[in-house]
């Protein structure tokens, strides 16, 4: 099933009386190949590859019952994929995976006249600015400092018996990154904790903030490429930004295709203290 879901949050499923015909541009396309030539050279030497902007064309027919009926389905159709609203997100769903792909239409070309036989051929291009397409929703991994363990009775003396807990302290997870990409990654630090870290295991890099949180208070960290942003949130939530609290060996990393062990640590132990680490796989192509 493909449908588009606009800013207003409006749908347009393509199935029944609104067919998708022929749909191109999901696939790898307008890969830029950056090299780089020394003098006497023969060839380049390869430097990067770079995904660019990726297009969607989608073709589709508008069947009605007469004419009427299609100037309505036109116009239902123009409203939706009106270009003013911004971007929306074109959802591809298969059997065992729905990923969507942000993009804003460039417009819909109806071809010819109605049919008086009851259709209406038109094209609709889509632009979208990230070539990726990446999961519906969000993954969530909580990540705490303490998992908990086994209790034992100890004794002290003959006439007091104590609890004596040997806990496991649950600060390491491991994700897998099923998509072709780097995934940007949303973390939140929950409070208390002293100078929290989170360390990508795999890599070596990390994220560390030097601020201490109080109960209820957090940090939300965003690596995403052009949205990187570290808030604070107080226990009232008022918001500020906290940018300057960052360490400066951090790096604000992404998580790689493949399995990445994420560790969690505090200048104190604190059993409420804990991170969400919130990604999407994003694939080249579907």
């Amino acid at each position: 099933m493909i449908k588009y879901i606009n800013a207003n949050q409006d749908e347009l499923v393509f199935e029944k009386d609104i067919k998708l015909v022929e749909i191109n541009g999901t696939g790898i396309e307008n890969v830029e190949i950056q090299t780089q030539k020394a003098p006497f050279q023969d060839g380049a030497t390869l430097i990067d590859t770079l995904l660019n902007e990726r297009e969607i064309s989608l073709e589709v027919v508008l069947l009605g019952e007469n004419r009427q009926d299609i100037y309505e389905k036109r116009r239902m159709v123009s409203n939706i994929f009106n270009s003013k609203l911004g971007v929306g997100k074109l959802v591809w769903e298969q059997e065992d995976i729905t990923v969507a792909s942000k993009a804003v239409s460039r417009g819909v070309e109806f071809l010819g006249a109605e049919s008086r036989g009851g259709y209406q051929r038109c094209i609709i291009n889509l632009y979208a600015p990230d070539p990726a397409w990446q999961d519906i929703k969000d993954t969530v991994k909580p990540l705490g400092l303490i998992e908990g363990g086994l209790m034992f009775p100890l004794v002290l003396n003959a006439d007091e018996v104590q609890d004596t807990v040997f806990a496991q302290r649950g600060e390491e997870t491991m994700i897998e990154i099923e998509g072709d990409l780097n995934s940007p990654v949303k973390l939140e630090f929950q409070g208390p904790a002293e100078n929290p870290v989170v360390t990508n295991e795999t890599t070596g890099e990390y994220i560390k903030v030097d601020r201490d949180l109080g109960d209820n208070e957090k940090l939300i960290i965003n690596t995403k490429f052009g949205e990187k942003s570290v808030i604070f949130e107080d226990n009232e939530s008022n918001r500020e930004s906290a940018f300057s609290d960052i360490d400066l060996d951090s790096t604000f990393f992404q998580l790689k295709p493949g399995k990445n062990i994420i560790s969690f640590d505090s200048d104190i132990d604190k059993e409420d203290a804990r991170v969400l680490i919130t990604y999407r796989n994003k694939y080249v192509g579907v």
